[in-house]
Formats: C-alpha cells, sequence, structure tokens
C-alpha cells in the first residue's frame, strides 16, 4: 500500500515508520487542544489575551514540508494559524 502513496514525502515518511526509523520522540507531538479565547476570557470574567499565547510551539521555516496529523475531531471545531513571526 505504501507505494501507491502518490505524495513523496508522505510516501517516504510512511515508509520510515513501517521500517521502525522514524523518530517519533523528536518529530511527534501530542497536543491537547486550548479552549478558545473569547469562552476563556468569559469564563474568567477577564479580558482576552493575545492569541499567540500557549501554541503548540510547532516552528518550521518557509519551504520545509510539514505534516500535521490528529485523531477524530469528535464535532469539535478545527483551526489552523500559521502565523510568520519573521520581519518579512
Amino acid at each position: 500500500r505504501i507505494a501507491k502513496i502518490k505524495d513523496p514525502f508522505v510516501r517516504g515518511l510512511a515508509e520510515q515508520m513501517a521500517e521502525k526509523k522514524f523518530d517519533r520522540k523528536a518529530r511527534a507531538l501530542t497536543a491537547e487542544p486550548y479552549e478558545p479565547v473569547k469562552d476563556l476570557a468569559e469564563r474568567l470574567r477577564t479580558s482576552q489575551y493575545s492569541k499567540f499565547e500557549n501554541p503548540t510551539g510547532i516552528f518550521f521555516e518557509e519551504g520545509e514540508d510539514v505534516l500535521l496529523v490528529m485523531g477524530d475531531p469528535k464535532g469539535e471545531k478545527l483551526n489552523l494559524v500559521i502565523h510568520n513571526f519573521g520581519r518579512d
């Protein structure tokens, strides 16, 4: 089945996993979802803080291949925010 994967990056990743050569400790992160800032501020009766506080810490450079994999969202709304903190 791996040979049928068209994307070379994903195929290579699958091959590494199948051959037990994928370093999960260096490349995998288990993250729990954060409560939406608006909901948290209302619940705590505080002002909203920066949307950049408590991020997952995923960092990559322009041009790098990134693959995010997650489990069943169980009906929750998902958002992926990518922000360029560079000077450009």
